[in-house]
């Protein structure tokens, strides 16, 4: 069972405020063919397609939906884990490497939050 406190009991006077009303403003706006083209092609095309067979140049539309609040995620968080064997004959666990194959969709969405994000988490990290 979780000892953590609901929000609501939660007290975070104590933190700075570190994220302005423009910032604020920025993080929060529409998501814009240019942010979404960025994280695609940042995406190398030769990685192999994900778990839901799409390669990294099928589905634009689904991202607007999804980054502008019209469409639930809930379906793309679904991860494999794969066990790639390092040798010939593995025997133990350690014989193997393990990657996970997220839906290319799931990868797209979460770069371009990562991308629009990065301006600002330096000013509230150190």
């Amino acid at each position: 069972m979780s000892t953590v406190p609901s929000n609501d009991e939660l007290n975070l006077d104590f933190i700075d405020n570190c994220i302005t009303e423009d910032m604020n403003s920025r993080l929060t706006r529409e998501f814009t063919d240019k942010e979404i083209l960025e994280a695609f092609n940042q995406m190398d095309p030769r990685k192999a397609p994900g778990i839901d067979g799409l390669s990294s140049v099928d589905v634009i539309k689904f991202y607007y939906d999804v980054l502008n609040g019209n469409k639930d995620v809930a379906s793309l968080n679904g991860t494999m884990i794969i066990l790639i064997p390092k040798t010939k004959d593995p025997k133990d666990m350690f014989n193997f490497r393990p990657i996970s194959l997220c839906r290319v969709l799931y990868k797209i969405i979460s770069k371009v939050l990562a991308n629009r994000l990065k301006t600002t988490l330096l000013i509230c990290i150190s």
